[in-house]
């Protein structure tokens, strides 16, 4: 925390997706030139800067869910529902397995993929 509160809450508006102008405004600065002065705030003071990374920083190392616990659950699924004997269940644990494929990289939906055509030869001998 900034020990500014101006500083800090402009730190936070601009990690919240306002415009420097805005955040600057919201702040409890003057609006009067609000442009100029926010963008000489930012670029002037790094303590500024640092608190905005600190504020992203925060929220990617808290995700909620990362891929690899993403993936452990669809594996989790389909082995429950793959010891399952109801026929539902063989198309859910299908399912998973599909889902864990695409979102580790090993399937590649048709609107993905890359199609490059070849020229026909001028002669059919050379096309034998």
């Amino acid at each position: 925390m900034l020990p500014n509160p101006k500083h800090e809450a402009f730190a936070r508006g601009i990690f919240e997706g306002k415009s420097q102008e805005q955040a600057y405004i919201d702040a409890g600065y003057s609006g009067k030139g609000a442009r100029q002065s926010s963008s000489k705030l930012l670029l002037t003071n790094p303590d500024i800067l640092l608190r905005v990374a600190e504020l992203q920083n925060k929220v990617t190392s808290s995700a909620i869910w990362t891929k690899a616990d993403a993936l452990n659950k669809l594996a989790d699924l389909h082995v429950k529902f793959a010891a399952q004997s109801e026929p539902a269940s063989g198309n859910v644990a299908r399912s998973c397995i599909m889902d864990y494929a695409k979102l580790a990289g090993w399937v590649v939906d048709k609107s993905e993929a890359e199609v490059t055509q070849k020229s026909l030869p001028a002669k059919l001998e050379d096309f034998l």
